[in-house]
């Protein structure tokens, strides 16, 4: 294995932004207010949780969840609501 090269690691999180629409990230905000977490904790929740429910619909296509949640009366909600812009 090679040597690692490039800055020591320092223990703390990497800083990571993300452009969303701004009504998204006021709700990720009042919800992670809601939840007493800081935004960052609770988006890593959500994308958790949403690669947790994917994993067994690997060969679901879009079109599969769109009959599904019109078949359970829900709104088609696919993806976590962080829209890169």
């Amino acid at each position: 294995m090679a040597p690692r090269t490039g800055r020591p690691r320092t223990g703390r999180k990497p800083n990571f932004i993300v452009r969303m629409n701004p009504e998204h990230a006021a709700a990720a905000r009042q919800s992670a207010r809601d939840a007493g977490k800081q935004v960052g904790q609770w988006l890593e929740e959500a994308i958790t949780e949403k690669q947790e429910r994917e994993k067994g619909e690997e060969d679901v296509t879009k079109a599969d969840l769109l009959i599904r949640n019109i078949k359970n009366h829900h709104p088609v909600v696919p993806y976590v609501a962080v829209h890169m812009w």
